[in-house]
């Protein structure tokens, strides 16, 4: 799977596995689009894991990209849906904050191990996932169906021990770390709706990952979005699995050529044939045979979905 929501070959990844950087939340949103699809056009995504909280946007049937990633503090020039992330998941640490005064989630996080403390698997610090069972989100009795018994002696202990500096008990600070976080993750929704000049009261939420619906209800209520959707059945904490099982082979190549006008039509075309031709050649690695193939052109304006260039075929 690739950042750019498709698939590659391995020899690609090998060659290039910067690629792979970001592509389980990519793949994610080409579920969301393949769900979307002739459904609900405009979309708003929202992944929800154990560390992170991933949000992208699908307009009209397609994932918005960008010309750039990003990893850590270093951007380089690789295309890619555009999915921002936020340190805030079920694992994220429920802490106090000494410099600030203040009850502090995430970043940092308990990871699967040892996960939450109700996990009963070591883990002493409370956690969001701790918070969601004190306040009544989780069935102790009933997690994952059953198959899991969850300690809320321990949550509560833990939760207790994190809010105590504030004078506040376990349930206080449970409420305090859901509401932190959810606040958290609204912002990151707007910084790709309402700062993209996008009204989410316009879209609909898709809530997925293992902690994506949990929360989804309080971010539609915050932002007041009217509709959510959530993958039934046990698809929604494994969606970005579904994405790479759903995707088709993307193949990007990229040219530039320097003219002055007026341009030459025959050396626009030229380019095109030979980026027809690169692109072909690689596909043919997915067993896919020319004639199966077909090619569009599409001219992007400014504000379109993935507009920048100018032309993309």
């Amino acid at each position: 799977m690739s950042c750019w929501g498709g698939l590659v070959d391995l020899q690609t990844a090998i060659d290039l596995p910067v690629l792979t950087i970001g592509s389980g939340p990519a793949a994610g949103v080409v579920g969301a689009q393949l769900l979307a699809k002739d459904r609900h056009p405009n979309v708003i995504t929202t992944d929800m894991g154990g560390t992170t909280f991933d949000v992208a946007l699908v307009l009209e049937g397609n994932p918005v990209r960008r010309k750039t990633s990003k990893f850590d503090q270093f951007e380089y020039a690789v295309p890619t849906l555009d999915v921002r992330s936020l340190g805030a998941g079920g694992g994220s640490i429920v802490e106090f904050d000494q410099g600030r005064g203040t009850l502090r989630v995430g970043p940092r996080s308990a990871g699967a191990r040892p996960g939450p403390a109700a996990f009963g698997r070591g883990g002493l610090e409370a956690t969001v996932t701790d918070a969601d069972l004190v306040v009544g989100y989780l069935n102790a009795d009933n997690f994952l169906g059953g198959a899991m018994q969850l300690d809320l002696d321990a949550a509560r202990h833990a939760l207790g021990k994190a809010g105590s500096s504030l004078g506040l008990d376990a349930e206080q600070t449970a409420a305090a770390a859901v509401r932190i976080v959810d606040n958290h993750m609204a912002d990151e929704i707007r910084l790709v709706s309402v700062q993209q000049g996008r009204d989410p009261r316009q879209l609909t939420l898709y809530a997925y990952g293992g902690n994506g619906p949990v929360h989804a209800s309080a971010l539609a209520q915050g932002l007041g979005i009217s509709r959510v959707i959530v993958p039934l059945g046990d698809l929604a904490s494994g969606w970005s699995a579904f994405g790479v099982a759903a995707s088709d082979a993307v193949i990007v190549e990229e040219t530039h050529a320097a003219m002055v006008h007026p341009f030459d039509p025959d050396a626009l075309n030229a380019m095109w044939e030979e980026l027809e031709d690169r692109v072909f050649e690689r596909l043919l690695v997915h067993d896919l045979k020319r004639d199966e193939v077909r090619s569009r052109d599409e001219v992007l304006r400014p504000g379109d979905p993935g507009a920048g260039r100018g032309a993309r075929r």
